[in-house]
């Protein structure tokens, strides 16, 4: 579970923010418990319910990459537009053996 899409707004309104868990660097995890008060492993599992208090910090640190000076009071939007999108990673197929290799013939 490493990582996530964070869509908001609706048709050309909408954004998305993706999100490697790995990527968060310390000191965005601590701005983040320092917000919602969540310890991360609290954070993290908070934002999987959908709490709005987590969610709002993620997406104010997702934003904050690309508007350093953003508050977090800014950041707002109505919860009815939130999706959050955990992709499914495709398992890698194993190519198909040969039937013959996995069966011989027995001797005889």
């Amino acid at each position: 579970m490493a990582k996530i899409l964070i869509h908001i707004g609706k048709g050309v309104e909408r954004k998305t923010y993706p999100l490697d868990w790995d990527d968060v660097t310390i000191s965005e995890a601590l701005l983040i418990e320092e917000e919602t008060g969540f310890y991360w492993p609290e954070f993290r599992e908070a934002v999987g319910n959908g709490s709005p208090k987590a969610v709002r910090a993620l997406v104010g640190t997702l934003r904050r990459r690309g508007e350093p000076g953003l508050l977090m009071e800014q950041v707002d939007f109505k919860l009815s537009d939130l999706d959050i999108e955990t992709p499914v990673p495709e398992e890698p197929t194993a190519p198909k053996e040969d039937s013959a290799k996995e069966n011989p013939p027995e001797p005889g």
